[in-house]
């Protein structure tokens, strides 16, 4: 008897490719999370020093959730332990409505620098969330600058180096 082995279609292979994208990605985010909140509680006990926090990508996530977490758990937080804040390309939906709550913990201005030009989140973030991400699109709060970037970022990789470009222009 002859066993004939037919190789497996690539098509077979997509649905199981598709699981792990969004389970690697369902992993990611919510360590993001809980590095916010360990971040916050470190913030928290900072005293007399400067902070100044700025996160790409998933590391604006861990930012945002530390911002949360440290504005939510007094309700009457006045202290403004961080100075300012840059998200570059961040992956957090455009329309949370906690932008007012988290820059309570805020002296300075939290900056949001978007790309259009940004396809890592215009593709691949847009599928998994089915939302828009803050990366690529400007933040509805009135405590937040928005600066479009697009004319230095070209890709989802290119936020850090090109920073300095940005970071002192005008919004």
């Amino acid at each position: 008897m002859v066993t004939l082995r037919l190789p497996v279609p690539p098509i077979v292979h997509a649905p199981v490719f598709v699981a792990h994208i969004v389970k690697v990605w369902k992993d990611a985010k919510t360590s993001a999370e809980q590095m916010g909140l360990v971040l916050g509680d470190i913030l928290k006990n900072i005293n007399d020093e400067e902070i100044i926090l700025c996160g790409h990508s998933l590391g604006a996530r861990v930012i945002y959730s530390a911002l949360i977490q440290i504005s939510q758990q007094d309700p009457k937080i006045n202290k403004k332990i961080i100075k300012q804040v840059h998200l570059l390309g961040g992956a957090i939906k455009c329309n949370s409505d906690n932008w007012n709550c988290a820059s309570r913990c805020v002296e300075g201005k939290i900056y949001n620098y978007y790309s259009i030009n940004d396809d890592i989140l215009k593709y691949l973030y847009q599928i998994l969330e089915i939302n828009d991400p803050i990366g690529r699109n400007p933040i509805r709060a009135k405590c937040v600058v928005n600066k479009n970037v697009s004319q230095y970022v070209s890709g989802h990789k290119e936020y850090i180096s090109n920073f300095e470009n940005f970071v002192n222009t005008k919004t």
